[in-house]
């Protein structure tokens, strides 16, 4: 078998696994999008979070990027120290902000019980103090998935 005809057969399972765990995932909330894990401080809000590249973008709600799945999301490689407690406190996952020069890439699991699907998450922060993260990230505080993001930060509180 060439090597073209290997990419061609490595990208299309590549997308059908995607698109397999895209609808996986559009069967864990109630509607297409979901109210359900947000705070209530965040329901009727809009992303005013995105950053500059992604201003066109803020009148999208906070409810059509959140997610409720399994938690706490599972590191698979990284340097990460950080831990926090899932909701009901049963395990630790990685924080999904790393401190300086740290790193992780993570993955979720889309469904309890279906052990197949997981999203992708990496951040890395580095010792300067910028934070770089793509994928499906977890808010530790709130306890709800925010799903698809990217972000470049400058994190203002480093330790010295």
């Amino acid at each position: 078998m060439s090597l073209k005809r290997s990419c061609r057969i490595g990208l299309v399972c590549l997308a059908g696994y995607c698109l397999v765990t895209l609808l996986a995932a559009l069967t864990v909330n109630e509607r297409l999008f979901s109210n359900g894990c947000l705070p209530a401080y965040l329901k009727e809000r809009s992303r005013q979070d995105y950053s500059y590249f992604f201003r066109p973008f803020r009148w999208v709600p906070w409810s059509w990027t959140s997610w409720c799945f399994v938690e706490p999301p599972i590191m698979l490689l990284g340097n990460q120290k950080g831990k926090f407690p899932a909701r009901d406190g049963s395990s630790l996952g990685p924080k999904p902000i790393p401190e300086s020069g740290e790193w992780q890439f993570s993955v979720v699991q889309v469904r309890r019980g279906i052990p197949l699907f997981f999203l992708p998450y990496f951040a890395c922060t580095t010792s300067s103090g910028t934070h770089f993260s793509v994928g499906c990230r977890w808010d530790d505080s709130d306890h709800y998935y925010i799903f698809p993001r990217i972000a470049i930060k400058a994190l203002k509180n480093l330790k010295e």
